[in-house]
This record gives C-alpha cells, structure tokens and sequence, in this order.
C-alpha cells in the first residue's frame, strides 16, 4: 500500500479561501440515525434541532496568538511560525525557508525586533530566543506578528483574520491553531442552545492530539514536545487523548511509539 493510493483530486475552487458571513451560516452535514441512514444538507443554525437536552458540549476555548513573523537572514527573506514556548522567550519554531539556518543565526523582524537561532532540531523545527521577557514578546507579536492561517488558504494576511480567524469565546492566549469548528457559533446560537437545555464544560481538562502527524503543519510532535504534555497531565490530573489513524501513512521514519 503506498500513501499516493489515498490521493483524490479536490478543486483547488471548492476551497474556501474566506468564511462564512455570518458565522453560523456555514454548511453543516447531518448523518441521519434513522432506519435507513441518509445525509442531510444543513446549516450550522440548525444545530440546536439536532441535539437533547441535558447533552453537553465542550469547547476549545484558547486564544490564537499572531505566531507567523516575516523577517530577514542577513539579505534572505525567512518566515517563522511560532509553535510553543519552552521558556522564558525562548520557543520552538518552523521556518521557511530554514535549511540554511544555523546556531548562532539572528533572524530581524523589526526595529528592535530579532530572534536567535538556538538549534536546530531532527523533528525539523527550530529553537529560537527572543531578547525580551513575555510581556514584551506578546507586544511585539501583536504589532509584528501575522495570523498563522493554514496552508490551504492561497492569499495575503488581511486585518480581518485578527477577528475572523478566532473564536467569539476564545479567552486564554496561547494556541497558534484555531479551533476551528468554533469559528460557527455566535452568541445568538449559544442562546439558542442554551434555550434547549444544552449545557457546557467550562474547562474539561483534556488534551486532544495526533503525535506522528500534526495539523495543520504536517510535523512529528518532538520528544520534548510529548514529554511536555505529558507533565501538564500529571500536574493537572487532566486526560490525554490520542487519535493517530493517520500515523501509518508518515512520509519519513516510523510511527511514533504511544505517549507513556
């Protein structure tokens, strides 16, 4: 079995390059549990019809950071995506194009505004230090910084993805990759929810991943990566939930071992 047996041809037209306005109007798919199953052409406002009461339902609610920085190798344009702090100013990182970075490389942003290269690391991303404290790190981002859109959306940045490319529930900063089935719900659809005795988890201490092949990078989870969240459970008697069905389908290495 080869990988490319699983490729489909997609219209690079049926990729939606912007979101639905308003939010909930977005299409949504409904699998019928009748006695003859059947799919159902719905809309996200029809949610509310779909589920009973006392169900509950849990939300994502991280904040996306702006984690994509253009800047400069001396003459060389070099992108940066932030993934995860590791301390204070220091964080793991993609670059593109990053082959010829190396140890001791600045990467400028800005006026006052650089990063050094730490190491670079075999999972392909990079560790990078910032010469400032978090506070002045998060400042610069959201001056600097660009929204850290996947992939498939083929356009520029514009100042509408500050707002478009969140959730309206997000409250703790952090994640550099929405949640994206929250981008649908608005306030008037939690009230409708609500209505039906819909409830909601607060904060369910649960930790969802994919470790061999991650989204929307397309990256390994490093080993201190995984040996991270691993201390975040035990320390907070949270659940990690491993979902790696696409683990067999690596381009390079074998699949990861599951977190221990």
């Amino acid at each position: 079995m080869k990988v490319t047996d699983f490729d489909f041809e997609l219209p690079s037209g049926l990729i939606a390059q912007e979101p639905a306005r308003p939010r909930d109007s977005a299409r949504l798919l409904h699998v019928s549990d009748n006695i003859e199953p059947g799919l159902d052409d719905l809309r996200i406002t029809d949610l509310p019809k779909l589920v009973r009461r006392g169900d509950v339902m849990v939300f994502n609610d991280t904040r996306v950071i702006p984690a994509r920085l253009n800047g400069w190798r001396g003459a060389a344009k070099v992108e940066v995506t932030l993934m995860m702090r590791e301390a204070e100013g220091n964080w793991s990182a993609l670059a593109r194009p990053g082959r010829r970075l190396k140890p001791g490389d600045f990467i400028d942003f800005a006026p006052g505004f650089a990063a050094r290269v730490i190491e670079k690391r075999e999972s392909g991303d990079i560790l990078i230090a910032f010469d400032m404290n978090d506070g002045d790190l998060r400042l610069a981002l959201e001056t600097h910084g660009i929204m850290p859109l996947p992939p498939y959306i083929k356009r520029p940045d514009t100042g509408r993805d500050r707002e478009r490319y969140q959730t309206v529930y997000a409250a703790h900063v952090g994640a550099i990759a929405a949640p994206t089935a929250g981008f649908h719900f608005t306030p008037e659809l939690f009230a409708k929810l609500s209505a039906k005795g819909i409830e909601r988890a607060p904060r369910a201490p649960l930790a969802y991943c994919t470790p061999s092949h991650q989204n929307p990078m397309g990256i390994t989870l490093s080993l201190p990566r995984r040996m991270a969240l691993m201390q975040w459970a035990a320390s907070n008697g949270s659940w990690v939930l491993e979902d790696d069905n696409a683990s067999e389908y690596r381009y390079l290495g074998r699949p990861l071992a599951a977190l221990q």
